[in-house]
């Protein structure tokens, strides 16, 4: 089963942590049982054979959610018994997805027609069925005459990949935009695992050959005919390049569809076993078509504005770019609409590059910051625009020696490329400014919050 590009970042993560605070042995997967009781009896189970009364018992959700919570792990496999027949089973697993934890719920299927309504997809939740094998095979393994055939769906979901299955491939849609605007900017950062996914679906185009029923061409091709219509659907704005190619596709693998999947509904795969096969020519075309699509997004691919931004110093990458304010926390809101436009513009600048505009941007905000500070201590602003002169001035006020003496510091070693435009900042010294800037004014919010001139 592959794993979700998602879930094995975060269970990769999840796992460098531990490795961090040098653990030896630390939980994967919580296995939890929240019942005993089953709607089987497989002889290789003794899970049937406790007394009444342990099998009437249940977890509550509280003490799954604490266990899963004391537990840590970032996986939760639910199994018992059979978890469907828990009355509170969906708040056990809204609760743990609550958690951000990923939960396989372990069936036998045969509730699952009558429950699947009762569970919301997302990405974080996988069924997995279980199945001993072929017909003969499974209802052996079972002691149930017909157990196999009664692990199905009469009415399946609309779109079969909103649930994520144990036996299929990354099949959950991406919730959120491909595009994200990141604010105060005409930046947009790109959610890459799109491309991943996207490729994923095409590449069942790949399991197609001559003489397949139309039931396996439908198995086959309906991924990457959903995914198409997702790209389609928004006129392959991400994908320009690609619209002529993938319209092409499009058409021949709409023209393999039922009828019943176009009228937007979902055919019972038994209906598909018409004597229809695929020949040789229509395989050509679809392969042909793929090609084609294939080498367009190879082309778009190369002409995407798509860049690495390297780490600078300790800094997270993208709080430099999105999130700046997180430099000062609480304090953020106290700083002048003025600071906090240079204050981005610096941090934004840094993130790419810009070594001297990031210097020149954060002494700004650290001026914005030492002129409201005069102001709100009713002190005329002064004509001589320089640091020197408002160091003097904010110590005849009696400002923080903390914030004064960085601010000198700043002066005697790292001039304004504003007032010397001669002087160039690398990174190194850009840091520093950043920095030093950053605690200046952290510690002039201080002061004008413990001399009570804001609040």
């Amino acid at each position: 089963m592959n794993i979700p590009l998602p879930q094995a970042f975060a269970v990769g993560k999840y796992v460098l942590q531990q490795k961090i605070k040098r653990r030896e042995r630390y939980p994967l997967v919580l296995m939890l049982e929240p019942l005993f009781r089953c709607n089987l009896k497989c002889p290789g189970c003794g899970k049937i054979q406790y007394p009444p009364e342990i099998l009437k018992r249940n977890l509550s959700v509280e003490a799954c959610l604490r266990a899963a919570s004391e537990c840590g792990a970032p996986m939760v496999s639910i199994a018992g018994g059979e978890p469907l027949l828990h009355p509170d089973i969906t708040d056990i697993v809204k609760g743990l997805i609550a958690q951000k934890r990923y939960v396989y719920l372990c069936t036998n299927g045969l509730l699952l027609e009558k429950k699947l309504a009762e569970f919301t997809p997302n990405r974080f939740l996988t069924f997995s069925i279980h199945m001993d094998g072929q017909r003969e095979t499974h209802d052996h393994a079972v002691a149930m005459t017909g157990g196999l055939a009664l692990i199905s769906l009469t009415h399946p979901p609309e779109r079969w990949d909103d649930w994520p299955w144990a036996a299929s491939v990354g099949n959950q849609w991406l919730d959120e935009p491909i595009r994200i605007p990141v604010a105060g900017g005409q930046l947009e950062r790109i959610r890459e695992y799109f491309n991943f996914w996207l490729g994923t679906k095409l590449s069942n185009l790949d399991r197609l050959s001559v003489g397949m029923s139309r039931k396996d061409v439908f198995v086959a091709i309906y991924p990457a005919f959903d995914a198409l219509m997702k790209v389609a659907e928004k006129n392959f704005e991400w994908f320009p390049m690609c619209s002529s190619s993938g319209i092409a596709l499009l058409q021949l693998l709409s023209g393999l569809m039922p009828d019943k999947v176009k009228g937007g509904s979902f055919p019972q795969l038994d209906e598909l076993e018409d004597g229809w096969t695929l020949s040789t020519y229509i395989l050509t075309a679809v392969r042909e078509a793929g090609k084609a699509f294939d080498s367009a997004l190879s082309l778009q691919f190369d002409h995407l504005d798509v860049y690495r931004v390297m780490p600078k110093g300790t800094h997270d990458t993208r709080k430099l770019i999105e999130h700046p304010e997180l430099a000062f926390e609480s304090l953020w809101k106290h700083l002048t609409s003025d600071a906090q436009k240079d204050w981005i513009g610096g941090s934004r600048c840094l993130a790419f590059d810009l070594t001297t505009a990031c210097g020149f941007h954060c002494m700004r905000s650290m001026e914005a910051m030492a002129i409201n500070y005069m102001t709100l201590m009713y002190f005329p602003r002064p004509k001589q625009r320089d640091l020197g002169t408002y160091i003097r001035i904010l110590r005849n006020l009696g400002a923080k020696d903390q914030a004064v003496d960085l601010m000198e510091e700043i002066r005697k070693h790292h001039r304004n490329p504003l007032m010397h435009p001669e002087d160039t900042l690398d990174v190194p010294q850009a840091l520093a400014v950043f920095d030093l800037t950053k605690s200046a004014i952290i510690f002039l919010v201080q002061d004008m919050l413990a001399r009570g001139i804001v609040s």
